[in-house]
């Protein structure tokens, strides 16, 4: 943080979730941190297949329990406020440039890979359009969604499986992206 001339950080965090026990479900109301003048990285979403086992005093029951748990849907909403910049600035300080030079290479870049990494997705050209704005400083805001197309959700085998090749997500969700 020294290194992008932060000296002090004025930093905050939210955490706000709801149990169904009827419905098996966590609302995640809120995930967020905030850096003021930097960023706001908030994150949403839901969780299915959630069993009161989850949260039983015995880790190896809350721990099988868990594995079950599938995720519904995840919402990221991103406000740079200065962070990018700060970033930037340094990255290009050390390639002898200034950020205004290199942002719209990072920005083709991002577009670039998120496009080749989500191919047969249909909204491939949109989220990396989203991204790129976003890195590309002419908007502030990006929001990325993310949802299951099947129930129950996704599990922790197609989580396992991706590390491998992430590819094998993307036929079973959707996602969008928009950046204000």
């Amino acid at each position: 943080m020294i290194a992008l001339g932060l000296n002090d950080l004025d930093l905050g965090f939210a955490f706000d979730t709801a149990w169904n026990r009827e419905d098996q479900t966590i609302a995640l109301n809120e995930l967020s941190l905030t850096g003021a003048n930097l960023v706001d990285v908030k994150l949403s979403g839901s969780l299915g297949k959630v069993s009161e086992r989850v949260f039983s005093l015995k880790p190896a029951e809350a721990l099988i329990a868990g594995t079950a748990i599938v995720v519904k849907n995840l919402n990221l909403n991103v406000l740079d406020s200065g962070l990018t910049d700060l970033v930037l600035t340094s990255v290009a300080k050390e390639q002898g440039t200034d950020a205004a030079t290199i942002r719209p290479v990072f920005a083709s870049l991002a577009q670039g890979t998120i496009v080749s990494f989500l191919v047969g997705a249909a909204e491939a050209q949109n989220v990396g359009k989203a991204v790129s704005k976003f890195i590309a400083g002419t908007a502030k805001s990006l929001s990325i969604n993310l949802t299951a197309k099947e129930e129950p959700g996704l599990t922790l085998d197609d989580f396992m499986t991706a590390e491998d090749d992430p590819t094998q997500l993307i036929g079973k969700v959707n996602i969008s992206a928009s950046a204000e």
